[in-house]
């Protein structure tokens, strides 16, 4: 178990150096675009102690019609570390349908780049279980990281996109991806705040290790608590 962690970090190391250039340059392009729609009224930064529960949908090249509902819950330490977990269960119908169960969870970093604007880094890992109709079952696991922003764009409104890598170990059969696959996605969202609590989203994942998915969700935020 060990040396496969080690093996799984040293591909992401390698994928990273290769692809720095062109995520470096999706993430300034990224960090320019909140500095440019948050250049007005100061306003206090996201919010990163929250519970959210949703709802997705979406479609893929491999993954048709998918249903989810999911939790996600996050906790900010010592104010620019937090830790993640997200649960999500559903139903996908291609190969004569599945059932879906994922689990991930990850710990990152946000720095402030203005009252307003956080930059965000990520480190993750997840495993997604499938179960057919016939009732055979398939287990793939994950590892990743992405790089993003959120920026308050007035008290209400909150703007969020990032980019990401997942290095996606899925055994034959399975139906997101077969063997060894790299998803590199992204995601854009939005959020309204209607009180310092309660908050809806919505936002749209491209080329994720579940296919492209459109989430809405409602969010419980608590406050910085470590």
């Amino acid at each position: 178990m060990q040396s496969l962690m080690l093996r799984r970090l040293g591909t992401l190391a390698v994928a990273f150096l290769y692809e720095r250039d062109e995520t470096m340059k999706h993430f300034k392009l990224l960090v320019l675009a909140a500095a440019l729609v948050c250049s007005g009224a100061a306003v206090a930064g996201p919010q990163w102690t929250f519970a959210n529960i949703g709802i997705a949908t979406g479609d893929g090249d491999e993954v048709d019609n998918t249903e989810f509902f999911g939790l996600e819950g996050c906790l900010s330490i010592a104010e620019i570390w937090h830790v993640r977990g997200e649960w999500a269960t559903g139903e996908a119908e291609n190969n004569g349908g599945r059932d879906v169960d994922i689990l991930e969870l990850g710990v990152g970093v946000h720095r402030s780049i203005s009252d307003s604007t956080d930059v965000v880094a990520d480190l993750f890992l997840g495993t997604i279980d499938e179960v057919d109709g016939g009732g055979g079952s398939t287990e793939s696991d994950y590892m990743g990281y992405s790089l993003g922003v959120r920026s308050m764009l007035t008290d209400e409104f909150e703007f969020n996109a990032a980019i990401n890598y997942a290095d996606v170990d899925c055994p034959a059969g399975c139906g997101a991806v077969t063997g060894s696959a790299v998803n590199v996605g992204g995601k854009i969202g939005g959020r309204y705040l209607f009180d310092d609590t309660i908050s809806v989203g919505a936002s749209f994942n491209w080329n994720g290790v579940q296919g492209d998915l459109l989430t809405l969700n409602v969010r419980w935020a608590f406050g910085d608590v470590l």
